[in-house]
């Protein structure tokens, strides 16, 4: 399986399906699929222990109201903070439940670059990721790790080709586009 080796259009599901279950759970995965989703979309954060998991922002505070940051407890810990029969999803865990799926992954923090790649290499998944980040340092690292992979660009990048596009610039256009 390859990232884009799918017809298009493509139907990706931004953290699952989340009316029926929390997001980025395995319940709101499988609900997405389920309704008809081709890519599941995700964000990665680490855990004290260098784990990554996936939750779009740095604190639980849309998970169980607290200001406790991920980055603060290990996966063990996180995952005994549950939502009724969800827990906050590791992203290994994720790609074996899933395991014939593609994923778009946006990896939230540097810190989380070693663990992620860990990850993907460890579920054998290079080819049915695509990596994000706003920003493309942190993208360049995962590029080294995962040379496999498929990969998003930076928020620089984007932001030079619309200037490129508005100033009429081939020459910068190719540059931000390279």
């Amino acid at each position: 399986m390859h990232y884009f080796d799918q017809p298009t259009p493509r139907v990706i599901a931004h953290r699952g399906e989340s009316s029926t279950a929390p997001e980025n759970t395995a319940a709101a995965f499988h609900a997405a699929l389920e309704a008809g989703a081709d890519v599941l979309e995700t964000d990665v954060h680490v855990t004290a222990d260098n784990r990554a998991v996936l939750w779009h922002d740095p604190v639980l505070a849309r998970w169980d109201d607290t200001p406790t940051a991920i980055s603060s407890l290990t996966l063990a810990q996180l995952q005994q903070r549950r939502r009724g029969p969800h827990h906050i999803l590791e992203l290994g865990e994720a790609l074996d439940l899933f395991a014939g799926t593609r994923f778009n992954i946006d990896v939230k923090t540097p810190t989380a670059i070693a663990a992620t790649a860990g990850a993907i290499r460890d579920a054998g998944a290079s080819e049915r990721v695509l990596l994000t980040s706003f920003d493309q340092h942190t993208i360049d690292a995962l590029r080294k790790l995962l040379p496999g992979a498929f990969f998003g660009t930076g928020q620089q990048a984007v932001l030079l080709a619309v200037m490129a596009v508005a100033a009429r610039s081939r020459r910068l256009l190719r540059r931000a586009l390279a």
